[in-house]
């Protein structure tokens, strides 16, 4: 069963290593960047204009009224838009918090790994940690600029949609929030000794020697 779970939650962080990258990629200043992987897509008013926003930047498409495609990077439009200072400021957070889930990722991949070939108790714990510490950190980085930043871009006209970036983040810190719970359940699997005394008995009790009753001396007349 341990094989298993360590199969699994190898899979499970090389997923959640690729989501997190998806997300990082949105901390770009460049426009096919931020417009394939936003983190927020805009709609306003529900016309056929998109603006797609990234940690760093939001990219304005060309629409029906002719309007110029146009990147804007959140230090250039502080004073001009009330969004840019909380999307920048929390977006740097998010990045930041994303670079460090992504390299706990990686030791969990590293470390699920050495376990396939060798079921070591300290390995198992320390592949524990590095799970719950990257799903800690993908979900304090997605909630911060996903909170701020898109309550100071949302109003009454505009339409707010989770871009690729937010969305395969969101799922990479699920994956890997699952990861964590099987590493808990392989551990709990080889230390709980209840699984010890079931593995004894499925293995069969021996049988009762049978005991002869030893017969007393008879007097000899």
């Amino acid at each position: 069963m341990a094989f298993a779970h360590n199969v699994t939650s190898l899979v499970l962080s090389i997923l959640a290593w690729i989501f997190f990258i998806i997300g990082c990629i949105g901390n770009s200043t460049g426009d096919f960047n931020v417009e394939n992987a936003p983190w927020i897509i805009v709609n306003p008013d529900g016309n056929a204009e998109h603006i797609f926003f990234g940690t760093q930047a939001f990219y304005q498409e060309n629409n029906q009224n002719g309007t110029p495609e146009d990147l804007t990077k959140y230090s250039n439009c502080e004073n001009q838009f009330s969004f840019c200072t909380p999307c920048k400021d929390n977006g740097r957070v998010t990045f930041a918090m994303l670079c460090i889930a992504v390299i706990f990722a990686a030791f969990a991949i590293i470390f699920s790994t050495v376990l396939i070939f060798a079921e070591v108790a300290s390995v198992q714990y320390t592949n524990l940690a590095f799970t719950s510490a990257a799903t800690i950190m993908a979900c304090v980085g997605w909630s911060v600029f996903m909170h701020r930043c898109y309550n100071a871009i949302d109003d009454a006209t505009n339409h707010l949609e989770y871009g690729a970036a937010g969305s395969i983040t969101l799922l990479g810190f699920l994956v890997m929030g699952v990861n964590v719970m099987v590493n808990i359940w392989s551990i709990w699997s080889i230390a709980c000794p209840c699984n010890a005394t079931a593995g004894a008995s499925s293995k069969g009790t021996p049988a009762a020697v049978p005991q002869t009753e030893v017969e007393e001396a008879k007097p000899v007349v």
